[in-house]
């Protein structure tokens, strides 16, 4: 899912066990979660040139009751990090019931002076200069995926920029 532009094949005692063609990032999603998952997900494309958020954010009729469906990226790397999780989570509140869990694929493009990642051994936690700034652009870039509306508009990103010392 990182880089649907590139094929691969994955071979278990020689026995090819996955297949993935260079794809559009659809066909990509739809071949890891599955045709239903793309009939549902909304996408979304937020942003600026500072910071954009894109993917697809699947509907809450789609959630699950783990995690097993939560593919975040942050410039290209695979992340689990607290705060992009609660930023989600946040964007669904409204929408999800109980202790069911939403499934997205979410592409965050960032300036990489404004993310350290190298906080977590495995690479898979991520800090951010200015991580208001950043949990808000998600949090509303999502909600107004979700809600459908364009009248809601994500966090400024003027705001961002200067915040983060990036101007």
């Amino acid at each position: 899912l990182a880089r649907p532009d590139v094929g691969f094949s994955l071979r278990h005692n020689t026995r090819v066990t996955r297949h993935y063609s260079p794809a559009e990032l659809p066909r990509r999603v739809a071949a890891v979660l599955g045709e239903p998952f793309i009939q549902g997900a909304r996408a979304l494309d937020e942003g600026g040139p500072l910071l954009r958020l894109h993917g697809l954010a699947g509907s809450p009729a789609q959630s699950k009751s783990g995690r097993d469906g939560q593919f975040f990226f942050v410039n290209g790397r695979f992340v689990r990090d607290k705060l992009l999780s609660h930023a989600v989570r946040e964007g669904y509140r409204d929408l999800m019931h109980g202790d069911r869990q939403p499934c997205y694929v979410l592409y965050l493009e960032i300036d990489p002076r404004a993310v350290d990642v190298n906080v977590h051994p495995a690479k898979t936690e991520v800090r951010f200069r200015d991580s208001r700034a950043v949990h808000q652009f998600v949090y509303h870039a999502l909600n107004k995926a979700l809600s459908g509306s364009a009248a809601q508009t994500p966090a400024p990103q003027a705001t961002f920029g200067s915040q983060a010392g990036l101007e």
